[in-house]
Formats: structure tokens, sequence, C-alpha cells
């Protein structure tokens, strides 16, 4: 029996104790969960801005085409709705799958906590350059048609059209007729080194030589 009361004792003695120490700990427990996802979400939306926004609004949020999004004055309520729904009368679609567009609502919140928060953007290290530069001396098969389709969805169509029927007054149609008599290495070129003094950029870089092939194919031959 006394050995019983001395085990409910220190039990007792544990919870008045503990209790409190866990509890006071709680809050930064919190904010440090809050703090990791914050940076996953921002991470994620860095992936989804270079696969649908960076040819617009540049590879670093600088503005090209589009506005720049770094420091962008939007609060993040406004910016949400705007990449959800568009904005009518210009190239910005809206990008939300119930508007008909490709993204999901993790893809947009990662989005808007990038814009909001740039300077937790993760930089590309050594082990990137690392996989890059493997990438580069790699021969792998050509980029397919489908891939080629792909390429055009996510870098072209904001300023040509989803359909390739051009935007008046922002860039031309790249359907097989309207590229008429255009060699390849011309539209190579064009693709390649973009237009000065226009809004055409340049996509070495973003893209391989591969896949700047497989997209002028794919634009001179195969119909919308």
């Amino acid at each position: 029996m006394q050995r019983q009361i001395i085990i409910g004792l220190v039990l007792t003695l544990a919870i008045v104790v503990f209790v409190p120490i866990y509890w006071l700990a709680e809050p930064s427990r919190q904010e440090a969960a809050k703090e990791r996802l914050l940076h996953e979400s921002v991470e994620h939306g860095a992936e989804v801005y270079a696969q649908q926004c960076a040819s617009c609004h540049g590879a670093e949020g600088e503005g090209l085409i589009g506005p720049a999004l770094q420091d962008t004055p939007l609060d993040a309520a406004t910016f949400e709705k705007l990449v959800r729904r568009g904005v009518p009368g210009t190239v910005m679609t809206a990008y939300a799958v119930e508007e008909g567009g490709p993204l999901k609502n993790t893809d947009i919140a990662g989005l808007t906590n990038l814009a909001m928060h740039w300077e937790l953007a993760p930089e590309e290290d050594a082990a990137t350059e690392s996989e890059t530069t493997q990438a580069e001396t790699t021969t792998e098969p050509a980029p397919s048609s489908s891939a080629a389709a792909e390429s055009y969805s996510t870098s072209c169509a904001a300023c040509h059209g989803a359909n390739r029927e051009g935007v008046d007054g922002l860039a031309p149609a790249l359907t097989p007729d309207s590229l008429g008599d255009r060699s390849h290495a011309d539209i190579t070129a064009i693709v390649t080194d973009g237009i000065s003094g226009t809004s055409m950029p340049a996509f070495e870089g973003s893209m391989t030589a591969d896949e700047i092939d497989a997209l002028v194919t794919f634009l001179k031959e195969v119909a919308p």
C-alpha cells in the first residue's frame, strides 16, 4: 500500500513538473512547424513558377513580358485571386483548375507564398549544378512530340495562344500554315536567341538544344 502511494506521488510530481514545461515549449514548436511548412510551400511554388510563369515574369521574378513579381505591391489575397482568375483583356489567363487552368490549390498557395517571401526561394546549389552538368553530358533520347507540346504549353502559350493562334498586338500565330516558308534554322535561331527590342525572350539556357529542335519541328509540322 505504501509503495502504491509513493508511486502515485511520483507520477503526480512528474505531471506537475513536466506538463507546464511542455506547454511552455509548445508555442515554439508550433512556430517551427509553421516556418517549415512555409519553406516547403515556397520551394514548391518555385518549381511551379519555373514551369508556368518564368517565361513571362522572368527567371528571378524580375519582370519580362509580365510585371516583376519580386517585391510585388500586391497583398497575398489579391495576388492569389489574380493567379486563380487571371486578368481579363490581357495575356494573364486563369490558372486555377476550377477556372480551366492547370494549377491545384497547393500550387497556387506555393506561388503566393513565393511572391510574398521571395527571399526564401531555394538557390541552385553545387549538387544541382553537378546534376545539370551530368545531364548535359549524358546522351538522352530526343524529346517526343508530346514533350514538345508540353514545352509550348509552359513556355509559349501565354503569348502565342493556347492553340498557337497568336495574340493580336503581342505575338504571331505558330502553326504550320502561318510559319509558311520560314526555315527550321530560322525559327530555331529566333527561339534560341530571342528577338531584340521585342517581348520575344531567348530560350537558350532554359531549354536544351534538343528541346528547341523538337519544339520547332512540332510548330512546323504538327497542326493544332
